[in-house]
């Protein structure tokens, strides 16, 4: 039985969206949830080496994403430095907060 037409379009658009997110955003986001899920705490130090271990994204998008966390004052020389994420960066970038 074939799904039907709505459904495989859904799914067709998801799945080009997750292609399509860059993967500065996926370091992004995966900092973000960390942080926001006190997963990492003030004082946990971030780098590439660790991050790769743990998603794979290339060393060039760790950068940028860098450059944003520490333009948004969460990181500051890969050092997370907040408890907490802005409520404006959780709602534009739909980050998951568990235990709410």
């Amino acid at each position: 039985m074939h799904a039907p037409i709505e459904t495989t379009k859904e799914i067709n658009d998801f799945t080009r969206f997750t292609h399509e997110l860059e993967n500065k955003d996926k370091v992004k986001l995966y900092v973000l949830y960390q942080i926001e899920n006190k997963k990492w705490k003030r004082g946990t130090t971030l780098s590439y080496k660790r991050l790769s271990q743990e998603i794979t994204v290339p060393n060039n998008a760790y950068k940028m994403a860098l450059e944003f966390l520490e333009g948004a004052g969460l990181i500051v020389n890969e050092v997370v430095i907040e408890e907490k994420v802005p409520a404006t960066l959780i709602e534009r970038y739909g980050v998951i907060v568990h235990g709410k």
